[in-house]
Parts: structure tokens; C-alpha cells; sequence
């Protein structure tokens, strides 16, 4: 009778232990802030980086979104395309044109052709995205996958309460800020990630890596200053791949492939194939309109949610 009395006791005290882990489990409050933002790696304190430029294949993702969510003839959707046609300066190039935004062949290639403000729209939207993700994670949400025009989620919609018409879980006020970098910033980005290329690029066996592991001798080491026609004849591709597959960590192309987008109104820094000199890789440059030689990437900081 007491060993039983006693295995009694036991699995009492285990259910009490069970359901109170579970009950503590189930409040518990994540620390978002903690966590490094997806893609990017950090930099600063609270100052994350991309580690490559948007691919062609992240911005589909993203135009397909917005066809789904908000249709093919609507403004969202309408204002998201590339100018395309930014190829057509050079006979030998055209062909991208039709190619190189949507063939697969170049999903892993910087996005072009795209205006200061649809690269800012991207970051704004990745961050929706990203936050999405955190709640359904904690199970603070459930995963939505019908989402339209009326009711879709966005960080704004969701602490205003407009999501579902169901009011925010305000233990999660930390949410991410995805943007474009400031002068300051790229700059810091770039000299990190020049010391963590120089210390891990030797295990990249890509032929293109190798342009990166260096900083002497720029014009030699990177996408830069290419010719790309003679006559009618494509001699090189003008631009490479955003990473090196065997080491997917490293960063690469701060002085070539492509010049990025600032938060600086009308201002983009870094080298692009281009180029024709190699003086102003650190100083921004005024750019009107999308180019074959412009790209961008985000950096992301946490925001502390104040109501307006």
C-alpha cells in the first residue's frame, strides 16, 4: 500500500511539473531582439547587413506576392516591375531584356533595373514578411495563406489591429526594421565584410570567388570596368552571381557587379561593371533612374512598436 501510495505521490508531482512547464512554456516571451534578421549578418550593435545584393529570384518572390495578394492589374502589383529595357544601350546585350529578370539561369543574379523606391519597398516588405514568420513561430498567429487586398499582414495592419480585426499581442512590441543603408552604414558593411572574406575565402573553390579575397589590385579582382561588346559579339557576361554556393557565407561584390542603392535620396555607392575608374568605390554617387548597373541590399535593425 505504501509503494503504491508512494508511485501515487510520484506522478502527482510529475503532472503538477508537466503542466506547470507547459503553462510557463506556453507564456513565455520571446526576445526577437536576440536573434539575428534572416539573410543578413550583423555588423554593429542592432545593425544587421545582407550579406549579398537581392537576387533576381527574392524580388519574383516578392512580385508574386503581390500579384496573389493584391492582383496583376493593381497598383501594388503594376508598380513593382523593373524597367526591363534598361539593356537596350548595347546591341549585344539586349537579349537580357527578356531574359534576365525571369529565366532561372539568372535567379541568382543582383536585381536590376529598379528605382530607389521599389528597392525601399522590398526592404518594407521583407520586413512584414519576416515578422509574419516570428509570430506564427510563437504561435501568436496561425498561418494565413489566403491572403488579399482586404485583410493581409503587414507590421502596421497587425498593431493597429487590423489583421484579422484581432488586437496585437503587445508582450511583442520588438519587430524588424528592413531599409536601406546610409552612406555610414554601407561603408562599415563593406569593411567587415572585407576582414571576414580575407579570413574564410579560401575555402570558396568558385573561380569567381577568388575576386574577393583580395582588396589590392581592385580593378583586377572584381566584376569591373567590363567591355562587354564588340561590334555585335558578346565578349564577357557583365555581371556574376550574388554568392559563392560552396561557402554561401561570404559577401562579396562591394567594388564591382553592381553599384546599391542608398537611403540618401537619389544616391547609390560602390563600383558597378561600368565603371571606369576606381575612385569613387566609397563615395556616393547621384543616380535619377534604374540602370543595368544598379542593385541594392537591405540592412535591418529591431524596433521597439510606439503607437502614433
Amino acid at each position: 500500500m505504501r509503494l503504491l501510495k508512494g508511485f501515487l505521490f510520484i506522478f502527482l508531482v510529475t503532472a503538477i511539473v508537466v503542466v506547470l512547464t507547459s503553462f510557463i512554456k506556453k507564456d513565455e516571451v520571446k526576445d526577437f531582439s536576440k536573434e539575428t534578421p534572416p539573410g543578413t549578418t550583423k555588423i554593429a550593435e542592432n545593425l544587421f547587413m545582407d550579406k549579398v545584393e537581392i537576387s533576381n529570384f527574392s524580388y519574383l518572390e516578392y512580385q508574386f506576392w503581390l500579384k496573389i495578394v493584391f492582383g496583376k492589374d493593381s497598383d501594388e502589383f503594376l508598380s513593382a516591375q523593373l524597367d526591363t529595357l534598361v539593356w537596350e544601350k548595347d546591341s549585344c546585350l539586349s537579349f537580357y531584356s527578356e531574359y534576365y529578370h525571369n529565366h532561372p539561369a539568372y535567379w541568382d543574379y543582383p536585381v536590376i533595373g529598379i528605382s530607389q523606391e521599389q528597392a525601399l519597398a522590398f526592404c518594407n516588405w521583407r520586413a512584414d514578411r519576416v515578422f509574419e514568420i516570428y509570430l506564427i513561430r510563437e504561435k501568436i498567429l496561425e498561418h494565413q495563406p489566403n491572403q488579399d487586398a482586404e485583410n493581409y499582414f503587414s507590421i502596421e495592419n497587425y498593431y493597429n489591429g487590423k489583421y484579422n480585426n484581432t488586437p496585437p499581442d503587445m508582450r511583442y512590441n520588438i519587430y524588424p526594421e528592413y531599409r536601406l543603408p546610409t552612406k555610414e552604414e554601407w561603408l562599415l558593411g563593406k569593411e567587415f565584410f572585407e576582414a571576414y572574406n580575407l579570413k574564410n575565402g579560401k575555402t570558396c573553390k568558385k573561380k569567381y570567388c577568388d575576386y574577393h579575397i583580395k582588396k589590392e589590385d581592385i580593378p583586377n579582382h572584381s566584376n569591373y570596368n567590363v567591355i562587354p561588346c564588340d561590334g555585335d559579339s558578346l565578349l564577357v557576361e557583365p555581371l556574376k552571381p550574388t554568392r559563392c554556393y560552396t561557402n554561401s557565407s561570404l559577401g562579396f561584390y562591394f567594388y564591382g557587379n553592381v553599384s546599391e542603392w542608398l537611403a540618401q535620396e537619389k544616391n547609390v555607392i560602390g563600383g558597378n561593371w561600368r565603371d571606369t575608374t576606381n575612385t569613387h568605390f566609397d563615395i556616393p554617387q547621384h543616380q535619377e533612374y534604374p540602370s543595368e548597373y544598379v542593385g541594392f541590399r537591405c540592412v535591418a535593425t529591431w524596433k521597439k512598436y510606439e503607437k502614433k
